[in-house]
């Protein structure tokens, strides 16, 4: 989802920080990402009409996204 460098892409120089820790930290499992998207859809039903269509439009992006990493 969106751009997040490599490990490799980054300048470690003077740290102990392993790839196997970035790993634990950058990384978001599909089951977390869904979670969070459907309390995005529960919001977007409370405010109904008022969300904008681009906010609308993004969620589907996102939802999209996350699950074509499911299939990957």
């Amino acid at each position: 989802i969106g751009f997040v460098p490599s490990y490799d892409q980054l300048n470690w120089t003077g740290t102990d920080f392993t790839a196997e820790q970035f790993e634990q930290v950058t990384s978001q499992s599909t089951e977390q990402w869904n979670k969070e998207l459907d309390s995005h859809a529960e919001l977007f039903a409370k405010i109904g009409s008022h969300i904008p269509a681009a906010l609308v439009k993004r969620r589907e992006e996102l939802v999209k996204a996350v699950n074509a990493e499911k299939v990957a």
